[in-house]
């Protein structure tokens, strides 16, 4: 743990947002028994979900276009981020793929009401229809603070058919179950986090070495 707390600490040094996806998390997406291997492919799954929505935001053509200067808007300097997928046909569609991307297993603790930031990315077929852009929109709305910056857009997918994909990624984020502050706090509670525990293993290491 003290590792990878320590690789994140480095790694904010060289990103404005940063999504981690926790093994706890993970194993609530995925079935227990699964392997190590097929885990490690899952979590990076989950990665190339959040990746790929904030890129097919800016290269799909879509009805509601964003452009690289939107996604700046959400993701420059937000700290800790977090995302779901949420997937869903028929005709409530629209609804249900928004609710369940924000009731995703990987935002749980997460506090969206805090979220500085929302980015959403709605995949669909040639067949997506305005009202339905307008649901997505004020759906994630209704759990995101007045104050937050929310981008919408729509990328279109000839292969979705019937299907609709929601993205969501949150940014600047307050994460209640371990009482972590929004956006560069968290980072800097890490650090706080990383060096009390390396102080702790050193004072170990000089009484062991007392008594041998």
């Amino acid at each position: 743990m003290i590792v990878a707390d320590q690789g994140v600490i480095e790694l904010s040094k060289y990103v404005d947002s940063l999504i981690t996806i926790p093994n706890d998390k993970l194993l609530k997406v995925l079935s227990r028994g699964i392997s190590l291997l097929d885990a490690f492919g899952a979590a990076n799954n989950v990665l190339k979900g959040a990746v790929q929505g904030i890129a097919e935001l800016i290269t799909r053509p879509g009805l509601m276009n964003v452009d690289f200067a939107d996604v700046r808007t959400v993701m420059v300097e937000m700290g800790y981020a977090m995302m779901g997928t949420g997937i869903s046909s028929g005709e409530n569609r629209a609804e249900e793929a928004a609710e369940i991307a924000i009731s995703s297993p990987l935002l749980e603790d997460i506090d969206l009401s805090g979220a500085r930031g929302v980015l959403v990315n709605i995949t669909a077929g040639f067949d997506l229809k305005l009202d339905e852009f307008e649901t997505v929109g004020n759906t994630i709305r209704s759990f995101a603070s007045d104050n937050a910056t929310v981008v919408i857009g729509t990328s279109l997918d000839p292969d979705m058919n019937d299907t609709l994909r929601v993205t969501v990624v949150a940014t600047g984020l307050i994460i209640t179950g371990d009482s972590f502050v929004r956006g560069k706090d968290f980072i800097e509670k890490l650090k706080f986090k990383f060096s009390r525990a390396i102080a702790v293993e050193m004072e170990s290491t000089a009484i062991a070495q007392s008594y041998a």
